[in-house]
């Protein structure tokens, strides 16, 4: 009896240490971005420009949660700032974009009157708080720099304070983009030996590919402008031409669809005056319906006839 209880007793202690090794490299691993592994270069041009967007919810009264830590990136051994006490008042004004698989917490908060941050409060510190956004998956574009790019965690301010800088050669990854103020790439990197998340201007970074994309070291390096647009739709339709947005710049803006109906969900707005690239044209409910691109939102969707003039 007591040789089957000290087996009993082994066997519990060693599920008991496979597991929390397990919990800990899941906690530590990095996620590689295998779906990029030999990707052309306009494969992973179009990659960039189909990035998601992150977004944030606000909480005028805050979540309730007191003063969490915060860092750069969702990783207990990421970048922490402000020596290692970076924190947040979650009682007041405080906006979420969402957890993580890990259940991290994706927020944006003031931490003075002209000073944004944006980090991770680790799953711990969250008690019942539920997140309404739902996590989105994030890319993992492998790039390097080409030249010197400042980092930022404040993306609402033209300036707001670099925590990191690039240099040219160093490797990172595009996760994201975000547009709500400016138009900036959301990133990892590395900072002092410690992994961490930020912001870099999406108009003025200049990078190349990084490694698996097929000759990588022999591409070009890029800019936002240099990216134009994907040279294949989610259809499979390659660009057939432009459509011109009608009215003039003081009308409203136009409604896009998800589908060619005028019952599809609205996915984005088009602008009066502005053009956009266009990747298929179809017939639906009497009119004509005109498939594009929206690049500064990276979305795909329909617009109605009566709404834009298609120029070859």
């Amino acid at each position: 009896m007591r040789k089957m209880t000290k087996l009993i007793a082994v066997l519990v202690l060693a599920v008991f240490c496979v597991t929390a090794l397990a919990a800990a490299a899941a906690d530590s691993a990095v996620d590689t971005p295998l779906e990029y592994e030999g990707q052309t270069f306009t494969e992973w041009k179009d990659s960039l420009l189909g990035v998601r967007r992150i977004t944030f919810t606000r909480h005028k009264d805050g979540i309730g949660l007191g003063d969490c830590p915060v860092y750069t990136a969702p990783y207990k051994d990421a970048l922490r700032l402000a020596n290692n006490r970076q924190a947040a008042d979650t009682n007041v004004d405080i906006w979420d974009g969402g957890t993580t698989d890990e259940g991290w917490l994706l927020v944006r908060y003031d931490v003075a009157e002209n000073t944004t941050r944006v980090g991770y409060i680790p799953a711990k510190y969250l008690g019942e708080f539920k997140s309404n956004l739902s996590a989105k998956k994030l890319g993992r574009i492998p790039a390097v720099a080409a030249d010197v790019i400042e980092v930022t965690d404040d993306p609402i301010r033209p300036n707001g304070r670099v925590f990191a800088t690039l240099r040219a050669g160093q490797e990172f990854e595009v996760l994201a983009k975000y547009t709500y103020n400016g138009n900036w790439w959301y990133i990892e990197l590395e900072v002092d030996g410690k992994r961490a998340r930020g912001f870099i201007d999406r108009e003025h970074s200049c990078f190349r590919p990084g490694d698996g994309v097929q000759n990588a070291a022999e591409q070009p390096a890029v800019n936002l402008e240099a990216l134009g647009t994907p040279s294949i739709s989610p259809l499979n339709t390659q660009q057939a031409g432009e459509i011109l947005i009608l009215g003039d710049e003081k009308d409203s803006r136009k409604n896009v669809h998800r589908d060619a109906s005028l019952n599809s969900d609205q996915v984005t707005v088009v602008y009066p005056t502005r053009t956009y690239p266009c990747y298929d044209v179809q017939d639906a409910g009497g009119r004509s319906w005109y498939y594009i691109f929206i690049e500064e939102d990276s979305i795909w969707g329909w617009v109605a006839s009566e709404l834009a003039a298609y120029l070859k």
